[in-house]
């Protein structure tokens, strides 16, 4: 590397200026122009994720520098620009500005070189439609002095420069890129060296107080098919017969690590009877890119629901609090990262109002030390489903966020990584398969919705008994509107979950899924889809259906975007058997008003073994019932089998314990 990156700097920090506002400076990464695309169509070949390291970020940067000539020098310094000279719509565009001492004796230089700053730095960008942008100023930030001894060179980098660009108090984030438009950009920029003014008690020093310029051009290129590509799969729970859909994911929620993050709807029962609530179950989002860095700004809306839990760390939902603790966040229909990508990043963190940034200002380091720091996973637990999600292929999310609201008040953010990113929450459910009967021969189910099903698969172990076969059909097509009487096929239990695992591979595969994907969803849903008691069915949702209950906003726009969707009704029942499960809950709900420990004990087993089909019938019963005794007991049952309650008994106070041990 030369003498260049051996160079010996100093900061003499100096008192001069009252600091009247601070930048925050993005770091971001060199973009190889030359990365291979590689590969076909996203649902058919895998991009290729580049594998970073100081070899390869070293190679593009000195790339780079070999083609960037200095600009004029005066009074024994020259500087230049160093920016990849073409790159894909919505890349970081990472800006490197150098500065050479060619004289033959020290300098010392006011270092405030940023371009925020009106009275030192200067930057502006010639876009290929004519228009000129410049940064917005701020008057000053804390000055130091750098010696820049005779020969070396100090390298400073940067933010990302369409954050530069847009830079204000809130940040950027989830705005418009100014570089969506393909074309040439030039860059101008100029550095004044400034006063020290005297003061008393401080020895005056002498300063460099010229000016130089450099100017530098780049190409924004449209982006390829596989430049950034983003897969998600995701399952979607439905009960008809439940008003409460959310009661069987007490268990699921309490099986996540501790330090997951969670939101508590202040009144879940309430969402529930409003419309009927299904779970949106599990959906990983993985990002692909055969290119090495990417600033990522995702968004995932639940319209009509609520996120619940996540990870990695959000934007959003964003726990706040006052100065006594008490909690002044709302209820958010959304989750919101903002990351970078990649497997080398800049130290980074969140700002006062949430948004992330990078905290490094000064010499480039790409040696895997300061200012750029090589990514890890966070560690998982062992036995966590998660790690089956882990794929290696996907890039490197790097997060920042703030914890929940008692560990907000101690700890200012969190910055985690991850391969994926993961939610749960509530949706109205896609509920348009019904169980119209079930004969000696078969069920019979209807499509009461406006698409057709395709791809219906079938699994009935009603009355299922230890190595005896399994039912299992798969339905090409079930027309919208239409019914159809289900045959099915006994597998052995010696041959059971393989071949329908198998079928349902393929099915995932051709709706879009890389294999791994494939592989992964169906290893951590085996027991999901394949293992319930009584009749399950389950469907490939249709993408528009998947984009209505969750609409995702991605800057950049990827490449491309698959979303599989799994629409699954577990313990699906006929109208007659969910009346004669309401009359067995009422019955056994009027014992629970009984004093005698021999009724009302045996009916509060009975109703928990039943499990959250319970719930909203259970519930009816309360509600209507004057007897204190009913209500108690009953909500004890309720206690332990409903989410809703889960959600407000373990939230805030769970989640601290089990990070702070």
């Amino acid at each position: 590397m030369g003498k260049e990156f051996g160079m010996k700097t100093f900061f003499a920090l100096v008192p001069i200026l009252t600091v009247i506002s601070a930048a925050y400076y993005f770091g971001a990464g060199f973009s190889s122009a030359d990365s291979p695309a590689g590969g076909k169509s996203p649902a058919a070949s895998q991009p290729q994720t580049q594998s970073q390291d100081n070899a390869y970020i070293r190679m593009l940067i000195e790339d780079v520098r070999n083609n960037t000539p200095w600009g004029k020098e005066s009074g024994g310094l020259a500087c230049r620009l160093l920016v990849n000279p073409k790159l894909r719509v919505g890349e970081p565009i990472f800006m490197v500005v150098e500065f050479k001492n060619a004289s033959n004796e020290d300098l010392s230089v006011v270092a405030a070189f940023s371009p925020f700053v009106n009275d030192a730095g200067f930057l502006e960008v010639t876009c290929p439609d004519g228009r000129k942008i410049s940064p917005k100023f701020i008057r000053s930030v804390i000055t130091v002095v750098a010696a820049i001894e005779s020969g070396d060179t100090l390298k400073v980098y940067f933010a990302d420069l369409n954050e530069i660009l847009l830079f204000d108090s809130s940040s950027s984030w989830g705005k418009p890129s100014l570089f969506d438009k393909p074309g040439k950009y030039s860059l101008a920029y100029s550095f004044t060296g400034r006063k020290l003014p005297r003061r008393p008690g401080i020895e005056e020093i002498k300063v460099w107080e010229n000016k130089i310029e450099a100017a530098a051009t780049f190409e924004i290129e449209p982006m390829d098919k596989d430049d950034l590509v983003v897969h998600e799969w995701g399952v979607f729970s439905i009960y008809s017969d439940v008003g409460y859909a959310n009661a069987n994911m007490r268990a699921e929620w309490e099986s996540l690590p501790g330090f997951f993050y969670r939101q508590f709807p202040p009144d879940n029962r309430r969402m529930g009877s409003v419309y009927n609530m299904g779970n949106v179950d599990k959906p990983v989002m993985y990002f692909y890119s055969p290119r090495p860095f990417w600033r990522l700004y995702v968004s995932v809306d639940f319209k009509e629901g609520a996120p619940v839990v996540w990870w990695p760390c959000s934007r959003e939902p964003r726990f706040e609090t006052d100065r006594t603790g008490k909690t002044l966040s709302k209820l958010s229909h959304k989750v919101v990262w903002e990351a970078l990508a990649g497997d080398f990043h800049p130290n980074f963190s969140i700002s006062g109002n949430g948004h992330l940034y990078s905290n490094i200002y000064g010499e480039l380091d790409i040696d895997g030390k300061g200012p750029w720091q090589k990514a890890s996973e966070t560690p998982l637990p062992d036995d966590s489903w998660m790690a089956a999600a882990r794929l290696k292929k996907a890039l490197l999310i790097n997060t920042a966020g703030v914890p929940d609201e008692a560990a907000a008040r101690r700890v200012r953010s969190v910055t985690e990584t991850e391969r994926f990113l993961y939610y749960d929450g509530l949706v109205p459910a896609p509920d348009y398969l019904r169980l119209q009967s079930y004969g000696g021969q078969g069920p019979v189910l209807c499509n009461t919705g406006k698409a057709d099903i395709q791809n219906l698969f079938v699994i009935d172990r009603r009355n299922w008994q230890k190595d005896k076969p399994v039912r299992f059909a798969q339905i090409g097509r079930l027309d919208a509107g239409g019914e159809i009487k289900v045959e099915f096929e006994e597998q052995p239990a010696k041959d059971w979950p393989a071949g329908a695992v198998k079928k349902v591979r393929q099915v995932l595969i051709d709706a879009g899924l890389f294999e791994e994907e494939a592989d992964s969803m169906l290893k951590i849903w085996e027991k999901g889809l394949f293992a319930r008691d009584g009749l399950t069915a389950f469907y490939v949702l249709p993408r528009a259906e998947y984009d209505r209950l969750l609409p995702l906003k991605i800057e950049p726009a990827p490449s491309a975007i698959v979303r599989v969707g799994l629409a699954l009704h577990p313990n699906m029942a006929t109208a007659d058997e969910i009346k004669a499960l309401e009359e067995k809950i009422r019955e056994l709900a009027a014992k629970l008003q009984s004093n005698a420990v021999a009724v009302h004990k045996p009916a509060m087993k009975a109703l928990l073994e039943m499990g959250p089909p319970i719930v909203p019938f259970l519930q009816k019963a309360i509600n209507e019932s004057a007897s204190q005794e009913l209500k108690e007991r009953g909500q004890r049952v309720l206690d332990q089998l409903d989410a809703g309650t889960y959600l407000k008994e373990t939230g805030t106070e769970k989640k601290t314990a089990d990070r702070d041990s």
